[in-house]
């Protein structure tokens, strides 16, 4: 079975530790489990689009596809009420 070595920090560890000693478990039980569980959470394929489309999500416009083609009408419905007042 292979090993693998991690770092961490002296507060994580201090956790970690605590964790244990309360829990029983050993440290290989609980990476263990915790890798497991990363696992089952799937993998990560976001693709560039995907990433730039959940950033731009909210920042789009009016939701108005037919703006370029209906330009006029929009000036001149503006132009009657500014003039109707």
């Amino acid at each position: 079975m292979p090993t693998i070595t991690i770092r961490l920090d002296d507060e994580t560890d201090a956790r970690l530790k605590r964790r244990l000693s309360h829990s029983g478990e050993s440290l290989s039980e609980f990476v263990r489990a915790a890798v497991l569980n990363q696992l089952a959470a799937g993998p990560i394929h976001e693709t560039p689009y995907d990433a730039w489309a959940r950033l731009v999500e909210g920042c789009a416009g009016s939701g108005d596809t037919d703006r370029s083609t209906t330009y006029k009408a929009r000036i001149k419905e503006k132009l009657r009420a500014k003039h109707r007042r």
